[in-house]
């Protein structure tokens, strides 16, 4: 019988991992097409081309960023994550991640800022897989805040540890659902009409969280919005 279980159970988790990506990698690739045919079309409308050459832009940062938690998922399936800790500024590192979502924020008219702490050391930190968390959790404020919404990244040096928050003033999490958002596959069954995602992003970045040895933790205030809270030591 448990073993049956085991068995329904993986079976179950491939069909929800199999729909995600179909859904997140066919949509972009959807709206890349479409772009790409419209440019051919319309090489003479030098705004248009620029919109849409922008637009191109964000779809591919939005593979990019999901093809990389597959990776990661497939790695941590073979062996154990190993890190690659080197010297990292983590303001230069998350103000590249912001720049890099201004696109896509704009898109929506939305206010994303960045506020940072100075006092921040230089940590040894895997800066590719850093960007990785900050990256899952701008992405979502995007796809979860409202047109004209605001997003702020804050990071902050406080009791020997790197603080970096990504606030929001979206949808805001359910009662119960705090924890839940960090399990593999999960899905809250409110957004399932609206987005169905691969449910692996946050689980993955919470578990990178802790491979520093830190943790990745959520604060939400129904219905004003949702803060994401990444806590890195300075030592490890």
């Amino acid at each position: 019988n448990r073993m049956s279980s085991r068995l329904f159970d993986l079976e179950r988790t491939r069909k929800l991992l199999l729909a995600g990506i179909v859904h997140e990698l066919g949509r972009p690739l959807g709206s890349i097409r479409m772009a790409a045919q419209t440019i051919t079309s319309t090489s003479d409308n030098a705004a248009l081309t620029s919109e849409l050459a922008q637009g191109i832009k964000i779809q591919i940062d939005a593979l990019s960023l999901h093809l990389n938690d597959l990776a990661l998922l497939g790695e941590m399936d073979i062996h154990a994550l190993q890190l690659n800790l080197r010297p990292t500024d983590l303001n230069e590192l998350v103000a590249a991640q912001v720049q890099q979502f201004q696109s896509l924020a704009s898109q929506k008219q939305q206010a994303l800022s960045l506020e940072t702490d100075p006092a921040l050391p230089i940590l040894e930190l895997d800066a590719r897989r850093i960007e990785q968390i900050v990256g899952n959790l701008l992405h979502n404020a995007c796809k979860y805040t409202p047109e004209q919404g605001k997003i702020m990244l804050t990071t902050q040096w406080k009791n020997q540890q790197a603080v970096i928050t990504v606030a929001d003033n979206g949808t805001g999490i359910a009662l119960g659902e705090e924890e839940r958002i960090f399990e593999f596959f999960y899905r809250n069954p409110a957004q399932r009409k609206i987005h169905q995602g691969m449910g692996i992003g946050l689980a993955l970045a919470r578990q990178l969280a802790e491979a520093h040895g830190g943790t990745l933790a959520v604060e939400s205030n129904l219905p004003h919005g949702s803060r994401f809270v990444l806590y890195l030591p300075g030592t490890q």
